[in-house]
């Protein structure tokens, strides 16, 4: 079965009732994904289906966002003003950075349900209580029962942060793509394309949450490592922090990760699996240190998994003496106890080694040489 991208643009806007894109930037990636899906191998059984309908469905919140605007062009007058964003190599603790910093009022956070389900936005004062965040816990909890090898290494809820590639995939231009489902011709594609379109998206989006729910926003996603350059073209006021971890480490809980997601929707295979995802991990490495140089001194904060492990409150208290922001004793309070009510391995232990793989950490490790060879990284075990 093939599809077409304008048959998805017909879907979404059969789904949204609404007809006109503020921009079209989507189909370039659109149409790399459906080429690579008409010649995909190894898809099981409903897994382009789901694709599809996903794809129609970030496309109807598109179409929607858009039309809102329309009607109230005001919202994007309205700067974007020194966002957090949170980056490095996937499985570096940016997930436990972002949930401690949402724990502070005054900073907002992108919340799951709200990134897919993003106009009208929610009233003053009820982010958590709007309705859709009720509906959309109810589809995670399904998934979580359908997948809970998925929920054990990583859970979100509909009214706390998410990956800003809930928003980037809405412009086909994220690595969640490639994670669904091994493709190749995408996994290049999403590695040399122009992110700029996509950051464009999400500031048009943090214009629209903020109007009713204003705040200094925090902002996660790993691969943000990979796009610096574009990022700060749209937000040159950002503020970068780059978790560190032992990559090595690190590299196995995110083949794990991409084994379990991939595992959905295809039959594994274990070669493309180590070779495409310890590119990808190099990368994460390899270009913020580039850019890093560029930038100078003291323009992305390090923040190390080690000692955020070892005392998240004073690695938080150093973070917020680098932002410039004050760190109040609740807001203190509320960091202590989320990890105490938010216990690691609540869903599960996840369970993962190299050797699954077929690695071991001497044939992984001279992959991140010149990374190791400038960080002082605390291995781990």
């Amino acid at each position: 079965m093939r599809s077409h991208p304008d048959a998805i643009v017909e879907r979404a806007m059969s789904l949204s009732g609404e007809r006109e894109f503020a921009s079209e930037s989507f189909r370039d990636g659109l149409a790399v994904i459906l080429s690579e899906l008409d010649r995909h191998p190894a898809l099981l059984p409903g897994a382009r289906a789901r694709l599809e309908d996903a794809a129609a469905g970030f496309l109807a919140n598109r179409l929607k966002t858009d039309a809102w605007i329309r009607a109230n062009p005001q919202v994007t007058d309205a700067p974007v003003e020194r966002p957090v964003f949170i980056m490095g190599m996937p499985r570096t603790g940016t997930t436990l950075v972002s949930n401690l910093l949402a724990q502070d009022p005054a900073r907002r956070t992108l919340l799951n349900w709200e990134a897919i389900e993003t106009a009208p936005p929610a009233a003053p004062g009820r982010l958590r209580a709007d309705p859709r965040a009720g509906h959309r816990q109810g589809a995670l909890d399904q998934a979580n029962e359908r997948f809970p090898a998925l929920a054990r290494i990583h859970n979100e809820v509909a009214a706390g942060p998410c990956e800003c590639h809930t928003i980037h995939k809405q412009d086909f231009r994220a690595l969640w793509w490639d994670a669904q489902v091994s493709m190749p011709g995408y996994a290049d594609w999403i590695l040399g394309c122009d992110m700029e379109p996509a950051y464009r998206l999400q500031k048009r989006y943090l214009q629209v949450l903020q109007s009713t729910n204003p705040g200094t926003w925090q902002l996660k996603l790993p691969s943000h490592a990979l796009h610096i350059r574009a990022l700060l073209k749209v937000f040159p006021d950002a503020r970068l922090v780059w978790t560190h971890r032992d990559p090595v480490r690190a590299v196995s809980s995110l083949l794990s990760l991409i084994a379990t997601v991939s595992g959905m929707n295809v039959r594994l295979d274990p070669e493309f699996l180590r070779w495409n995802y310890l590119h990808q991990a190099a990368e994460h490495l390899r270009r913020p240190l580039q850019v890093k140089h560029e930038l100078g001194r003291g323009r992305i904060y390090d923040l190390h998994y080690a000692d955020l492990m070892r005392d998240p409150i004073a690695a938080m208290r150093a973070l917020y003496a680098y932002l410039g922001d004050d760190l109040s004793e609740e807001v203190e309070a509320g960091m202590r106890r989320w990890p105490a009510e938010n216990p690691q391995g609540r869903h599960g232990t996840h369970a993962y080694s190299l050797a699954q793989y077929g690695l071991t950490a001497d044939a992984v490790r001279p992959l991140f040489e010149d990374y190791l060879s400038q960080y002082d990284i605390e291995p781990e075990g």
